[in-house]
């Protein structure tokens, strides 16, 4: 016998085990194993079947449309390629003369109208007149304004070089604590022209009143795969709402709709329905009922369904009553002085300070559309595009 060579086993060695048994037993997965593959594929059909059955009452009530992927497909091929931009050519010592006169006026216009000065009083070939380029060249084109804040604005600086831009284009909001604005650095980077950023602002609206069905899904419970499913369905419908704008293309109505579910989604979240729930039960508690027994009445009028379990967790402990009460106190402190006289205040008016108040403890993250429309403001009141959009 070979020295140092163990002698043979009828036991497997571990290295045999590690490396596989080859015999018909061992290829046989065992029961346990079986159990859990029927299991997964078992749960994973019941997912896909009860995500199927949510797209067809969607489709029977009407709710959304049902566009196939074939059509998505099409109309993605109908949406325009994205513009090109120059941002290589150089403004020349002339036009960059022109151009620090030009913005030295706009600066001066903004900050005037916001002092009070009548606009009838700031058009811009008067302000060209009583500020020749001497005396802007001295007021160092009043871009003091920029950098001591008295704008909320600014045209940013390596863009002011640019030949390839428009004033629009070099135009930028200010980002206040550099947190303003969801993705301020992207947004004005795009370098989109006034009627790419006017016909988003409309993509959005039309996101807003033709996918409000979605907005059932934020706090729904639902698995992943109906989820997917959901998001699916309305991806592809923004689609088709993007072809009806010749401007938008394919890269912004993508992003456009997966920013305005992320701020419909805050609105649910936030906002949604609690305007109405704490003045229901500010009404109660001013007909002299406790805080629980008004938040019974409302809890058993099943209207809010996005508070009904809340509701009924502070009905059941004391501990969650108090730190509802507390929340409510707190966004309904607006209407205090209305207590006594309730006939001094509308219910219109009392949702709307109590909405205020809810944004206020709450802000909302500001996204693209956000900062589209504050450009196109600043735009109009400087003059850079109509006033009245055509």
């Amino acid at each position: 016998t070979q020295q140092g060579r163990p002698a043979s086993s009828s036991k497997p060695s571990a290295c045999t085990a590690l490396r596989g048994n080859t015999s018909a037993q061992a290829r046989k997965p065992c029961a346990a194993a079986t159990k859990t593959v029927v299991q997964v594929k078992s749960k994973k059909n019941k997912d896909i079947e009860e995500g199927e059955d949510e797209i067809r009452r969607l489709n029977e009530l009407g709710l959304g449309d049902n566009v196939s992927k074939k059509d998505y497909g099409v109309y993605l091929n109908q949406l325009p390629g994205r513009p090109d931009v120059d941002i290589s050519t150089k403004l020349d010592a002339v036009q960059l003369k022109e151009l620090n006169v030009r913005h030295a006026l706009y600066r001066l216009k903004y900050y005037q109208l916001s002092q009070n000065v009548p606009e009838d009083k700031l058009c811009y070939d008067k302000l060209k007149e009583d500020y020749p380029p001497s005396r802007l060249e001295e007021e160092r084109f009043f871009k003091c304004y920029e950098e001591d804040g008295k704008l909320d604005w600014s045209f940013h600086t390596d863009y002011c070089k640019l030949a390839g831009l428009e004033d629009y284009q070099r135009l930028v909001p200010q980002n206040y604590g550099g947190y303003d604005y969801v993705r301020w650095d992207e947004y004005h980077k795009e370098f989109h022209s006034y009627e790419i950023e006017q016909e988003y602002v409309k993509y959005c609206e039309e996101l807003s009143k033709k996918l409000k069905w979605m907005e059932a899904y934020v706090l729904k419970e639902q698995t992943s795969l109906m989820r997917g499913m959901i998001l699916t369905r309305g991806t592809y419908q923004a689609m088709k709402i993007a072809t009806d704008f010749s401007k938008i293309h394919a890269n912004l109505a993508f992003s456009g709709f997966y920013e305005w579910f992320k701020s419909m989604a805050f609105d649910v979240t936030n906002y949604k329905e609690f305007d109405v729930l704490y003045y229901e039960i500010w009404q109660r508690c001013n007909q002299e009922k406790k805080f629980r027994d008004a938040l019974d009445e409302v809890y058993e009028l099943n209207r809010f369904p996005l508070s009904q379990n809340r509701m009924r967790c502070a009905l059941e402990n004391d501990t969650f009553c108090s730190e509802f009460e507390e929340e409510f106190l707190g966004f309904t402190a607006c209407l205090k002085e209305f207590a006594e006289d309730k006939s001094k205040i509308t219910e219109d008016k009392a949702l709307e300070l109590i909405a205020e108040a809810l944004r206020k403890e709450t802000p909302k993250p500001k996204f693209y559309e956000d900062y589209c429309r504050k450009k196109i403001d600043i735009a109009q009141a400087i003059g850079i595009i109509p006033s009245v959009p055509a």
